[in-house]
C-alpha cells in the first residue's frame, strides 16, 4: 500500500540521521499501518533528540567561548591566555623565534574610579584594550588579566627587541 507523500516529506525535513531515514522508508513500504505508525513515532522521537543534542552542543560551544572573553572589554581573558601560551610554546619548540610576554598594570587606576566613577574607569579599560589592539602588530594578542591589568603576547620577538616592544607598550598606555 502506498503511504501519503507527506509522511516522507515531513521525515526528510526533520533532520533524521540517514540510516534511520532509510529504515523508515523501508518499513513504510513493507509493514502494516500500525508498525509504520510505531516506527514513525520512534523515528520522530529520535530526530527530536538529535535536534535537541545539536542545540545543546551549540549552546555549550557558545558558553565555552564566552568563558574565555572578558565581559567588559571583550578582550580574551586569562583562560584564553593559558591556551595561547600552550600554542606559542609548541610553536617555539618546533623551531620558531621566541616570544615576548608583557604585563601591563595601569598606575593610579583606583584614583580614576574614585574621582570620576566606575563608569569612567570601565570606559578607560575598554579604550585601552581597543588602542592596544589597533596599534600592535596583527600577530600580537592582548589579554585582560583582571582589574586594570593586561597581558600582551607578542610572537617572534628576539631578546634584543624586548626593550623596544616594552617602550612602545608604555607609550601606548
Amino acid at each position: 500500500t502506498a503511504r501519503p507523500a507527506c509522511w516522507r516529506e515531513s521525515l526528510l525535513t526533520s533532520a533524521l540521521p540517514a540510516p534511520l531515514l532509510v529504515a523508515f522508508l523501508y518499513i513504510s513500504e513493507t509493514a502494516s499501518g500500525l508498525a509504520v505508525a510505531l516506527a514513525a513515532g520512534l523515528l520522530l522521537v529520535l530526530a527530536a533528540g538529535n535536534l535537541s543534542r545539536r542545540g545543546l552542543e551549540r549552546t555549550l560551544a557558545k558558553e565555552r567561548s564566552r568563558a574565555r572573553v572578558d565581559a567588559l572589554t571583550s578582550a580574551p581573558n586569562r583562560y584564553a591566555l593559558a591556551e595561547a601560551l600552550k600554542g606559542e610554546q609548541a610553536r617555539i619548540r618546533r623551531g620558531g623565534r621566541p616570544a615576548a610576554l608583557c604585563f601591563l598594570d595601569l598606575d593610579r587606576f583606583k584614583t580614576v574610579n574614585d574621582t570620576y566613577g566606575y563608569a569612567a574607569g570601565d570606559a578607560l579599560l575598554v579604550d585601552l584594550y581597543e588602542r592596544l589592539r589597533a596599534e600592535l602588530r596583527a600577530s600580537d594578542r592582548v589579554f585582560r588579566w583582571g582589574g586594570e591589568e593586561f597581558v600582551v603576547l607578542a610572537p617572534q620577538v628576539e631578546q634584543s627587541e624586548l626593550a623596544d616592544v616594552a617602550e612602545r607598550l608604555r607609550l601606548l598606555v
